[in-house]
């Protein structure tokens, strides 16, 4: 008998700890910023019809999911979202108070204001067109061939842009003390690589909607119609190819199909065409 006390003890423990990660405002959806006047848990958000044995995760937060369906412009929903969201109303209330108040020249507020401000300047970015990207525009057009390519590529990467890869650092998988350079998959504009290799219709549509994306950004980039067609394909065409060569999110998963740890010599060896001591 005591055994089963402390069983269900144990479940109410779960049940509540499960729910208070899922929702932390019985229900409503409190952002980071509000202020409230109580905490705790509240039943409401327990699906009482399901037993927890049998589905523990419904009759832990079923009745939040309930009560909080996911919004249309969302494609999921949580706490953790709203808190997001929240924070995210928060800085820009800084940022604006920032921007319209004088604060003393060289002060973060400052800085910030008027970084904010140039940001939201849109008349005058409107007016600049891609005159701020010139510079990379023409690196990129000026691209002839293989070492062109690479050596464009490596400036965009220390600048952020994961052209063909992507390349940063990381943990060391196998000893946490280290911090360690990481390539790793990647060049692809669509979420997974799944949608540039299904065959299905719905797949076809989206690629095909996506070439089309495609061709209107590079008209807004002064290429015309017929150019930008060609382009677009050529895009899609380059993106399939480095999807084909990807990873499946399920091979992802296991951690030794993504730790090949080896030194700058032998990545050298690996990859001849690129320079990694460069």
């Amino acid at each position: 008998m005591a055994a089963r006390r402390i069983s269900a003890t144990l479940l109410l423990l779960l049940a509540i700890i499960a729910s208070l990660f899922m929702v932390l405002t019985g229900g409503r959806r409190l952002m980071a910023a509000d202020r409230v006047t109580s905490h705790g848990f509240d039943v409401a958000n327990l699906d009482r019809t399901c037993k927890p044995c049998d589905d523990f995760y419904q009759f832990a937060v079923g009745g939040w999911l309930k009560n909080n369906p996911i919004p249309a412009e969302y494609p999921v929903w949580g706490s953790f979202i709203t808190l997001a969201d929240k924070n995210q109303e928060a800085l820009r209330g800084i940022l604006e108070r920032a921007a319209a108040n004088t604060a003393s020249p060289g002060s973060n507020d400052q800085k910030i204001g008027d970084f904010y401000a140039s940001c939201m300047d849109t008349k005058e970015i409107d007016a600049q067109g891609l005159k701020p990207i010139d510079a990379e525009l023409s690196a990129i057009t000026a691209i002839t061939d293989t070492a062109g390519l690479i050596d464009t590529g490596a400036r965009l990467q220390t600048k952020g842009v994961g052209v063909l890869f992507n390349f940063g650092s990381d943990q060391d998988f196998k000893d946490s003390s280290k911090v360690i350079g990481e390539a790793n998959q990647g060049g692809l504009t669509l979420p997974d690589r799944d949608y540039y290799t299904r065959d299905d219709d719905e797949s076809k549509k989206l690629r095909q909607q996506f070439a089309e994306h495609i061709g209107k950004l590079l008209v807004l980039a002064g290429d015309t119609q017929e150019k930008a067609n060609v382009e677009a394909g050529t895009i899609l065409r380059i993106e399939t190819s480095l999807a084909k060569a990807s990873m499946t999110n399920v091979e992802r998963r296991d951690p030794e199909k993504i730790y090949h740890k080896m030194s700058v010599g032998d990545a050298q060896a690996l990859t001849p065409h690129l320079s990694w001591d460069a």
